[in-house]
């Protein structure tokens, strides 16, 4: 029965929305996982896709914020290009920027 609580946990949290599919894909019969995680890909843009072109067409985005979202993916993506960055480079730049945002935001609390 503890089992059936945990799974029923899972299913409602964020983090375990789509293995369900995975689950389901094998179910229908599909078997190669490589093949699952790509459709189980396509389906999530699909989803995501279409919840942007409704949330655009009816107005309910703030620009300037999704913008500064946005970026934040962007910076967030660029991890990949960090890994193949020689080392002291990232070394130089993290205290580089560490130091940079803090001076920001004690300038912009000041003012």
């Amino acid at each position: 029965m503890k089992r059936a609580t945990a799974q029923s946990g899972a299913l409602r949290s964020l983090n375990h929305w789509w293995p369900p599919t995975l689950a389901l894909l094998a179910a229908l019969g599909m078997t190669d996982i490589r093949e699952m995680n790509a459709l189980k890909i396509v389906l999530v843009a699909a989803i995501n896709g279409a919840a942007a072109v409704t949330s655009i067409a009816t107005g309910s985005i703030a620009w300037t914020r999704a913008v500064v979202m946005i970026a934040g993916a962007w910076c967030y993506s660029a991890a990949h290009y960090a890994q193949k960055s020689p080392q002291q480079l990232i070394r130089a730049m993290v205290p580089l920027l560490g130091v940079t945002m803090t001076v920001y935001f004690l300038v912009k609390a000041d003012g």
